[in-house]
């Protein structure tokens, strides 16, 4: 647009629905309640009088801008009347819900350490319920935002991460990574097209138990949302052998909070080695980690019970519809004009060179929605400054839409509106701060844009006449705790090396680095769903990186849960550091705020994760190759499991082998004598001297070639003839401390234990477990069906509850034989041992 001065700028009108010449409590209002609220119940108050009461199907008739705030989710009104709301209280949130339970609210959901009562209060009693001494303030959920935007190219070979796939031989195999964003629809058809694994696990972590009638209460259901497809697609990309877990909280759902992504959050860390989501939020706290939803994210991630090793976030696409500056009167000389003053700075650009002006301008689309998030640097919960947002027509002032709430020194500090432009034409608004009472603080606010900003046509660039790219982080990606939050780089960038213009810049308000790094967006994907292909946004660049962490996991999977040497802390810290410390630096020198780190490097991070290349190129990664230089795609090897004979106390018993595949391994037997040895020991043999009572070669793929329970090896050393079994030396009986009938040396090396007869605590001896049914003596539900080992043995009849009708059949059956499924010690009795094993089990509960 050309320059051009300001619109003269009315100041606010007498007193209306939404504007207040001071903001004392006025008859009917409480402090307790966000200004939105309050005019709800005042619109409510009025519509009951002819008989209308506000409810779901009139909402679209609700006055200002509470319609809009309907229509986008700010407020949620159900079809009885009843609006979706937080009710802060004082103290113990449980012993606020009997009062408000009488008031009629419904109650959804309780946090004792948030103090929050969450459900659906009727609003004519909003009123009643402010005037609660166990409440401290009452105000609607806080509501996510994605960080998509609507097109974007493949980052696979950008990042490198192709080629460490080829140089590591890795695909994610191992690893399971899970992802969060709005649903997974369109699963079916990017499964079918190869886009996605034959299995995605949509169930684990859907958090939402109901949904209102007609929306989606799964993960899959119909307007669910894709974006959380598109993602689960840019992973299986990068990783294609990684396990894929999409969580679900309802994003689109116009019941769910914030309580319910964090409860997604929680499931997805303690379920996936990686964790993926692209979720915003605003008005949640000071963009400095403190928010409750950034505090979860971090705690998720520290937890050092939990699976996760990794969690990327989207950094957000708030750089160019963001504003951050010290409140500065616009009429010092005035009392009754306490407008902001909105100018550039050395972080503020004033974007067509306005000069100092008392509104931030902005276009609005016809027909379009502006939705505007305020707050300033008070103590949440305890704000006594108060500051209010006015929305005018820039031709003429006429004030559209505003919030008002009252700061007193309990509430948040903040405020929110929605407006969306029914005036029937493209138009110019201006965006008012004004500060009603207290200190000076440090404003910033978002507008977000439903349906564009800027006038069709002109060239991309900040929405905002006065922008502040700088902090413009949200909630969530601004969290701590070793959280990564990632920038973007459009693929179809030359060079690929600048940043997309909206990607969210930092630092976070206390000082970190954000986003930590930066992958790339403008990725294909299938468009399953009738999601946006090209894929634009952070939100395409966040499951870059997670896919690259699950190859990093892959090729060195000591870094996981439950691997020798585990160490939560250490291994989540080498794998960030990995990621971050071999990114291509971009930008100013070192670490910044715009590129973090850099561009993510994948091959360049492998070696920093204690990844090593697959020497022998056979497609094995080195960590697990059986002969690392030498090839031998299919890894045969010989002597990798013990040797067992069933029923016998004294086995033959060795280790799991040497680790060496038969390709590379001279004694494939693992008996003590090379190949070649073996294959010499016969009279005529040239290592006959070794073996004297040898009559003929050994196997050199059996460590007892002669059956005898006696190794070659031992039998060579002992004189006597390892090809005859008639020719064998005494053995002694092998310790077995714990009478399991499995041997000390052998339960060593199964990794049981030998001085506990039942090692896995699932009511069945180890030795009877292993010889006899082949279950693990250290697992207690060896096939994961749910049902542990000793119920399915004991269940003689096979229906997996254990009760008298079992006991009866083994009793009727006493001492006649053995009959395989009653002989449960498989001793060739049936006796009363078999009768005690059913006894330890009793469960008439069916698995």
């Amino acid at each position: 647009m050309p320059p051009r001065e300001p619109a003269p700028i009315l100041l606010p009108p007498p007193p209306s629905d939404r504007s207040y010449s001071e903001e004392s409590p006025v008859p009917g209002r409480s402090p307790k309640l966000t200004s939105n609220l309050d005019e709800l119940q005042r619109a409510d108050a009025i519509g009951r009088l002819a008989g209308r009461p506000v409810t779901r199907s009139r909402a679209g008739s609700l006055p200002g801008g509470l319609a809009a705030e309907a229509e986008h989710g700010l407020l949620y009104i159900d079809d009885a009347g009843s609006v979706q709301v937080y009710v802060d209280t004082t103290s113990d949130p449980e012993g606020a819900v009997p009062g408000l339970q009488a008031l009629g609210m419904f109650i959804e959901r309780v946090s004792g350490p948030r103090r929050i009562v969450q459900g659906r209060l009727p609003i004519s009693s909003l009123a009643g319920a402010a005037a609660l001494d166990t409440v401290r303030a009452i105000r609607p959920p806080a509501r996510p935002m994605r960080q998509a935007g609507a097109a974007l190219t493949p980052g696979d070979a950008i990042l490198q991460a192709s080629a460490m796939r080829s140089s590591f031989a890795v695909d994610g195999a191992g690893v399971k990574v899970g992802v969060l964003s709005d649903g997974g629809e369109g699963i079916a058809a990017a499964q079918a097209s190869g886009d996605l694994p034959a299995i995605v696990d949509v169930t684990t972590c859907d958090v939402i138990a109901t949904a209102p009638a007609g929306q989606p209460a799964n993960t899959t259901d119909a307007g669910a949302g894709a974006e959380g497809t598109a993602m689960a697609e840019i992973v299986h990309d990068v990783a294609p052998g990684a396990a894929i877990m999409i969580g679900y909280f309802g994003l689109n759902v116009s019941t769910a909070t914030d309580l319910d992504f964090m409860a997604a959050v929680t499931c997805l860390a303690e379920n996936n080695d990686v964790v993926v989501d692209d979720i915003s939020w605003f008005n949640q706290g000071l963009h400095d980690g403190t928010s409750s939803v950034s505090q979860n994210a971090a705690g998720a991630l520290t937890n050092p019970s939990n699976r996760i090793r990794g969690y990327y976030t989207a950094a957000g696409n708030e750089a160019q519809r963001h504003y951050e500056g010290l409140y500065q009167d616009w009429a010092p000389a005035s009392s009754s004009d306490n407008r902001h003053t909105f100018q550039g700075s050395a972080t503020t650009l004033d974007v067509w060179g306005l000069g100092p002006a008392p509104a931030d301008l902005f276009w609005i689309r016809k027909n379009a929605t502006v939705i505007v998030f305020l707050q300033w640097d008070d103590a949440w919960g305890a704000s006594s400054n108060n500051y209010d947002a006015f929305l005018r027509r820039d031709i003429n002032g006429a004030l559209v839409a505003s919030s008002t709430g009252i700061q007193s020194g309990s509430q948040d500090p903040v405020e929110a509106f929605a407006y969306t432009n029914n005036t029937g034409t493209d138009q110019w608004f201006d965006l008012e701060i004004t500060k009603t009472s207290g200190i000076a603080k440090n404003l910033e606010f978002y507008v977000i844009f439903v349906g564009g900003c800027n006038p069709l046509g002109a060239p991309s660039g900040p929405c905002l006449a006065y922008n502040t790219y700088a902090s413009s982080v949200t909630n969530n990606s601004d969290a701590s705790g070793g959280v990564v939050s990632l920038g973007a780089i459009d693929a179809a960038d030359p060079g690929n090396d600048d940043i997309e213009l909206y990607s969210s810049r930092g630092p976070t308000n206390d000082g970190r680095l954000k986003p930590e790094i930066t992958g790339i967006d403008g990725v294909a994907v299938t468009g399953a769903g009738g999601f946006f292909n090209p894929f634009y946004g952070t939100s395409a660049a966040a499951p870059h990186a997670a896919g690259i962490a699950a190859l990093l996991l892959s090729c060195n999977p000591s870094l996981k849960k439950g691997e020798p040497g585990d160490n939560p802390a250490s291994d989540r810290s080498t794998l960030r550091a990995a990621l971050l410390d071999s990114a291509t630096d971009l930008g100013a020198a070192a670490a910044d705020n715009t590129y973090g780190y850099g561009r993510m490097n994948a091959l360049a991070a492998a070696p920093l994760a204690g990844c090593a290349p697959d020497a022998d190129a056979d497609g094995i990664p080195q960590f697990s190759d059986n002969c690392p230089s030498l090839t031998n795609a299919d890894q045969t090897n010989t002597d990798a499991a013990p040797v067992v004979t069933a029923g016998i106390a004294d086995d033959i018993t060795r280790p799991n082998g040497d680790g060496l595949g038969d390709a590379c391994d001279a004694d494939k037997d693992n008996d003590g004598l090379a190949d070649e040895v073996e294959a010499t020991l016969d009279p005529a043999g040239v290592n006959h001297d070794l073996c004297p009572a040898a009559t003929a070669p050994t196997d050199p793929l059996k460590l007892d070639s002669d059956g005898d329970r006696v190794t070659d090896a031992a039998e060579c050393a002992l004189g006597t003839d390892p090809a005859s079994a008639a020719s064998k030396p005494p053995v002694a009986p092998l310790p077995d401390a714990d009478h399991d009938g499995l041997t000390d040396a052998f339960e060593a090396t199964l990794g049981t234990n030998p001085n506990a007869v039942d090692s896995d605590a699932d009511k069945v001896n180890d030795g009877i477990e292993f010889k006899g049914y082949g279950s693990s003596p250290m697992v207690v539900d060896t096939d994961g069906d749910g049902c542990s080992d000793g119920r399915e043995i004991a269940s003689v009849n096979a229906d997996k509850n254990v009760n008298s009708l079992d006991m009866l059949t083994l009793a009727l059956n006493f001492g006649t034989g053995p009959r395989a499924v009653l002989d449960i010690n498989q001793d060739g009795k049936i006796n009363s041992i078999d009768m005690l094993i059913v006894a330890k089990n009793f469960n008439s509960i069916i698995c």
